[in-house]
């Protein structure tokens, strides 16, 4: 049976003079080296690939939760997931970011919703578990649907988004990375 996941938000649970940041740093350059070393970019984390060091990945997603920001445009929330796995030990097991609003960019590519699990930590169920947990405070924001998109070539994330409620809408020819992508994008109602 699965452990079950946490998500909490990195620039609340994360205190530069708290007794804990060092362990905190030390798991998030942990979780950040597994992608690298995969060679996966890290979807939905607010660009914490491109951060050697904490303090800059936390500065970012602080300026990101404002609205008009000039990272992306809209308030985003980031959050991390959490597995406890004693009562003295915990692993991120991935990462997930909501967009309170779409504009014109994200309508096209990235929709709402961004995320990304672990590489040692995928087929598990942590996609799903994450993205059910931010449905839920999606609709705190007031959405009464999101928007979420994959490279239709991504079959995980196909069968995640459809296991969620995820309907397809439509697919449209997209630039991701430097290359053309087919972009399958879906609606999740949220009753």
């Amino acid at each position: 049976m699965e452990q079950e996941i946490t998500l909490i938000m990195p620039v609340e649970a994360i205190q530069p003079d708290s007794a804990d940041y060092d362990e905190w740093e030390h798991k998030i350059q942990e979780y950040r080296r597994e992608f690298l070393e995969n060679g996966d970019t890290i979807n939905g984390s607010r660009g914490l690939h491109h951060y050697e060091k904490i303090a800059g990945w936390l500065e970012q997603i602080k300026a990101c939760e404002k609205d008009n920001n000039s990272y992306i445009g809209v308030p985003v929330t980031t959050f991390l997931a959490i597995r406890r796995d004693s009562p003295d030990d915990w692993t991120i097991v991935g990462n997930i970011e909501i967009r309170h609003h779409l504009n014109p960019a994200l309508e096209e590519l990235g929709g709402h919703i961004g995320y990304s699990v672990r590489p040692s930590q995928r087929r598990k169920g942590y996609a799903v578990s994450m993205l059910r947990q931010v449905l839920c405070y999606a609709r705190t924001l007031g959405l009464k649907k999101v928007m979420l998109d994959c490279d239709k070539s991504n079959t995980g994330s196909l069968k995640i988004i459809q296991k969620c409620g995820g309907v397809h809408s439509k697919d449209i020819l997209s630039e991701y990375q430097g290359r053309n992508i087919v972009n399958s994008q879906f609606w999740i109602s949220l009753p």
